[in-house]
């Protein structure tokens, strides 16, 4: 009868028998405490990035548009290059270089989109939560 029961707190084991012993919760193993830590951290992290994000987007606008300036005038020079194959082909590589650049920015600023939206979910869930505390 009494004393405390190691086999309530080996890993894998749930629910820790009559009540657990010193009013604890039913069990919770290292590696589901350690989950959820990383859940919590990786959230908080999201959700600052989302939180900078329309910042950054504004950013990634105005460098894109100097790009596409940029291609603009390297498409001129391209045509002003004319049967010079040498120069065209100089050119052609600053030009790949614009637009690999460009869909980099494209392709950041679609991560950003996808991650304000998953700080909305987040917010969402919690404010879900919140609710449903006030309401017990």
């Amino acid at each position: 009868a009494g004393g405390s029961s190691a086999a309530g707190r080996t890993p894998g084991a749930r629910g820790g028998g009559a009540g657990g012993g010193e009013g604890e919760a039913p069990v919770v193993t290292a590696a589901e405490r350690e989950a959820d830590k990383a859940r919590r951290v990786d959230g908080a992290k999201l959700l600052k990035e989302a939180h900078n994000a329309p910042g950054i987007i504004d950013k990634i606008e105005r460098s894109l548009a100097v790009l596409e300036e940029d291609v603009v005038a390297i498409d001129a020079r391209l045509m002003a290059a004319g049967a010079d194959v040498a120069a065209a082909q100089e050119i052609q590589v600053e030009r790949d270089a614009k637009t690999a650049k460009q869909e980099l920015y494209y392709a950041e600023w679609e991560r950003l989109e996808e991650v304000m939206a998953a700080a909305e979910e987040i917010k969402s869930k919690q404010e879900q939560g919140q609710a449903a505390d006030v309401s017990h």
